[in-house]
């Protein structure tokens, strides 16, 4: 999202070293919330509720999960995960759900959620209401990165 927001500050002619920073920062900001939301929904959500398929485990993708499991996980959960991580064997897959379980990812996900957005909404609230971009449209960016419409 980052891309095509510095591209409209360029074409509006509001582009300057400062707001560049600033988009920089909560874009990211942004991106980390919605790569964490993701990753989550792949793992833990249901087909039913999300309309999306997960296959980030049997795919080998570096998620979120993986990495924290990876920093969290002893020694044998580590030779578990490397182990199981990428395969397509069903029962590899639950074998990586039950490890993000022992380790409580679920938990580690709900509070990092909620620290990351809090600091989120403080970043946009410390904005002057005359910054580049706008505070209201760094919260639109979230709301669609969230789901929201």
């Amino acid at each position: 999202m980052k891309l095509p927001l510095m591209l409209a500050m360029i074409l509006a002619d509001r582009a300057d070293d400062a707001s560049y920073e600033l988009a920089e920062n909560l874009c990211r900001d942004v991106g980390a919330l919605f790569q964490m939301k993701n990753d989550f929904m792949d793992c833990f959500d249901l087909e039913s509720e999300s309309g999306k398929s997960g296959t980030d485990i049997q795919e080998g993708k570096c998620t979120w999960l993986a990495v924290k499991s990876l920093e969290r996980g002893n020694p044998q959960q580590r030779k578990t995960f490397t182990t199981c991580y990428g395969s397509w064997n069903p029962e590899d897959v639950e074998t990586i759900k039950s490890l993000y379980k022992d380790l409580d990812l679920k938990s580690l996900y709900e509070e990092q959620q909620i620290i990351r957005y809090k600091m989120f909404m403080q970043k946009v609230q410390e904005l002057p209401s005359n910054a580049t971009p706008t505070p209201q449209l760094f919260l639109k960016l979230l709301q669609m990165a969230q789901g929201g419409q």
